[in-house]
């Protein structure tokens, strides 16, 4: 009987990247008003992670209740 060939291969991972510094990514967009393809180059990373980097420094949104207070009225019928 034969065994089958096999091939290994070795790869580096390449889901390790560094950290954005959140403050400068911050400054250089809302201050220096870059655009999203010069931040990507200078931080070195895609244009889905400079974008959800972003999002992440906008506060959520707030949450606002759909209920209504009823209306009192001032004036007493019945009496």
């Amino acid at each position: 009987m034969v065994e089958p060939s096999t091939v290994v291969r070795e790869h580096a991972a390449m889901w390790a990247r560094p950290e954005i510094n959140l403050s400068e990514l911050a400054r250089l967009r809302f201050v220096e008003g870059w655009s999203i393809p010069r931040l990507q180059a200078y931080f070195g990373a895609g244009r889905t992670k400079i974008k959800d980097e972003l999002k992440s420094l906008r506060p959520a949104p707030l949450k606002i209740s759909v209920y209504k207070q009823p209306v009192i009225s001032n004036t007493c019928s019945g009496f």
